[in-house]
């Protein structure tokens, strides 16, 4: 009688956890996703190649790059995560405690550093640039015209011989020195 109620005990037990839930891995699956937006003359626009990281304390880290609607995918562990976006010529975006599985929209403001002009600052720099050897240009110009213009005295003058013979024989001795 002790076997058979220990053996009904056992039946018991195997029932009872064969009833509960098995945690898996697959229960611990997540995403964080969403879209990447950055303003482009005054309208928004999805910034395609952004840099979304997502970190959880040390433990993981996962980094997904944004495709030509400016949609990110990241598969990861379920939990906290600090998110950071990163797109060049805007700034840097931190969205802390995002829970995962979680669907984002990121809005990006431009750099106001970096824009001159509705330019990033390599073009700014290259309009300056030519706007700067264009003013020398002018200057030079002008002044050419004004001088010439006011009959001044500014003459070419040139005291080169014809036969050029003079300066055959100095190249001759600069060569016979050496």
């Amino acid at each position: 009688m002790r076997s058979l109620t220990i053996v009904v005990a056992m039946l018991a037990m195997a029932l009872a956890l064969s009833a509960a839930p098995v945690a898996s891995a697959e229960d611990d699956e997540a995403s964080l996703e969403g879209f990447v937006f950055g303003e482009v003359d005054g309208k928004a626009t999805a910034l395609q190649g952004a840099e979304v990281r997502a970190d959880a304390g040390g433990n993981a880290s996962y980094t997904a790059y944004t495709d030509s609607k400016g949609h990110f995918s990241i598969s990861c562990e379920a939990g906290a995560y600090t998110v950071t976006v990163k797109y060049p010529g805007y700034q840097t975006v931190t969205l802390a405690d995002v829970s995962a599985p979680d669907v984002l929209d990121v809005s990006m403001e431009p750099r106001v550093s970096d824009v001159a002009w509705g330019l990033d600052t390599p073009h700014a720099l290259e309009v300056t640039a030519i706007l700067v050897l264009m003013a020398i240009l002018a200057g030079g110009l002008i002044t050419y015209a004004l001088a010439k213009g006011k009959g001044s005295n500014i003459q070419m003058v040139n005291d080169l011989e014809e036969d050029h013979e003079d300066i055959e024989e100095e190249e001759e001795e600069d060569v016979d020195e050496a």
